[in-house]
């Protein structure tokens, strides 16, 4: 296990992530009906319009407006590289009549030609930029690599050229002469300066997934490291699975007991119950499946499955993990959960805020989800990517036809009640203000009060971590579980550690659930 004292963390960081969080004030967007700047308003509308002040569109302005921000970063850095690029090549002319510059000579028509394709290429790459922020890492590679190829090859031909001018006498000079070697020079980075320009803004424009990731973990290692209790979470299983990958088998099993456990059961669900009816939350009993074991590699997810109960799991896992636990591991109701990471189609990562109508983790950030329950379940088989998809379509109110990919991306366990929770990452068709516009609060069935989002960068999931607290331990591992199959093994240790202070620990890919205590 790795801990807050990992020799890669710089030694003596003082202040906390959340501090630093939330001493900058950050200025709202204006409004979306007339342009008001909305900063600093306590009211509940516009002044200059009467719009009510709706958080969730604000919140998706806020996004639009830091994408916006980060175009337009792009945008004058290589208008300001393309006239720089200009000035140097109306500046070059001069210099290379002294050189013996002549159109009619191939060389100095390549010297011209290195530059203007340079020049070219600079404005093509200021056109890009443009929507750089919407095209996929492909399309961006792709573009990447066209224009680096094309600035490779303007920087050697002005080379090429400013050696010929070398090598060649000077206009009106003997046949002996040369150019000095400081006009070769400047020969030389007149000319291949605006093909080094090219390569170097779009490395800086079209940056690889890689080196975002990259820069991102140089980020987390210059912070601080709060002072937090550990991990939240345990990693049971690690990969990415599709639904023909997942298989289970069923066995009639029910967790062992004891006398005493069963009264402490009784006890817990007759009080919660009351309590529950009291304060109008949602608690009823139910069928759920029990994880009896769990068999994984990085291609293939076995498991074995049993029959639970929603009761038992509120006398065991949720109020009494650590007295059942002791009485043995095997004593749990291990209802097997499905949770999901939801992913917008204009590259947002979108989780929910719980109301408190739920029986636990009310208040907290949490992926949309649940447990498996009896409609889950055919010819003693549970589904969990159905599952996960009807859970999706209740909380969201969307359309199965919505999800255009579901993919299974580990199995946790929280830190303190032990229920295994299989996490999934959900690519939806439709965008966050679409979303938006589904996502009905006021549902009684509604276990969610709003939506939270950021954007899907490696950089900007600390950033969220920090600001939506407090959020329920699934949501972490539901997080930190998509970076690290996205963005690597560097920066999900990277994250952990100054999030937690430690890595989370993970069981062996071949494990038994019984064995977590």
């Amino acid at each position: 296990m790795r801990t807050r004292n990992d020799p890669r963390l710089p030694a003596g960081v003082g202040e906390t992530i959340s501090r630093g969080m939330t001493d900058s004030v950050t200025p709202r967007p204006p409004c979306p009906e007339c342009g008001y700047n909305l900063t600093g308003l306590s009211g509940g509308r516009c002044p200059e319009c009467g719009w009510s002040i709706d958080e969730e569109v604000i919140e998706a302005l806020e996004g639009t407006q830091a994408l916006m921000s980060e175009r337009s970063f792009r945008l004058s850095t290589t208008a300001a590289a393309a006239a720089l690029s200009v000035f140097i090549l109306v500046g070059a002319f001069p210099l290379t009549r002294t050189a013996g510059f002549s159109w009619s000579n191939r060389f100095d028509q390549l010297a011209a030609g290195a530059a203007g394709a340079a020049a070219a290429g600079l404005v093509g790459l200021a056109a890009a930029a443009w929507r750089a922020d919407r095209l996929s890492d492909v399309d961006r590679g792709r573009i990447r690599r066209v224009l680096r190829t094309w600035a490779a090859a303007c920087v050697t031909a002005g080379v090429v050229a400013a050696g010929e001018a070398w090598v060649r006498p000077p206009a009106g000079a003997g046949p002996t002469a040369q150019t000095s070697l400081l006009e070769f020079a400047l020969c030389a980075v007149f000319f291949a300066l605006p093909g080094a320009a090219l390569f170097l803004l779009t490395t800086v424009t079209f940056e690889s997934p890689r080196g975002r990731v990259q820069r991102a973990v140089r980020r987390l290692r210059m912070l601080s490291v709060p002072d937090d209790p550990g991990a939240t979470f345990v990693v049971q299983a690690f990969g990415r699975y599709r639904a023909e990958q997942v298989t289970q088998e069923w066995h009639e099993v029910r967790r062992r007991t004891t006398p005493e456990l069963e009264a402490l059961i009784d006890r817990t669900w007759r009080a919660k119950f009351d309590e529950a009816r009291r304060s109008g939350t949602l608690l009823y009993d139910g069928e759920l499946a029990r994880l009896i074991a769990c068999r994984a590699t990085a291609r293939t997810l076995h498991l074995t499955l049993g029959p639970g109960s929603y009761r038992d799991f509120v006398g065991t896992n949720l109020y009494n993990a650590a007295a059942a636990a002791e009485v043995g591991p095997d004593c749990l109701a291990d209802p097997c959960g499905v949770s999901s990471n939801v992913f917008t189609h204009d590259g947002y990562l979108v989780l929910g805020r719980r109301n408190h109508r739920v029986a636990y983790h009310p208040g907290t950030l949490h992926p949309f989800g649940g447990a498996l329950e009896a409609e889950d379940r055919a010819a003693r088989r549970f589904d969990l990517f159905s599952a996960a998809r009807r859970e999706l379509c209740e909380e969201l109110h969307i359309r199965p036809e919505d999800i255009r990919d579901l993919t299974c991306i580990g199995l946790v366990r929280d830190a303190t009640i032990l229920q295994p929770e299989f996490l999934f990452d959900a690519v939806l068709t439709l965008t966050l203000p679409e979303l938006l516009a589904r996502f009905d609060p006021l549902d009684p069935k509604q276990e969610h009060e709003r939506l939270e989002s950021c954007y899907d960068l490696p950089e900007e999931v600390l950033p969220f971590l920090s600001r939506a607290a407090p959020l329920a331990p699934i949501a972490e591992a539901s997080i930190l579980l998509h970076g690290r199959h996205h963005w690597g093994e560097e920066w999900y240790e990277s994250t952990c550690l100054v999030h937690f202070g430690e890595v989370p620990p993970q069981m062996p890919l071949a494990c038994d659930p019984g064995a977590v205590s």
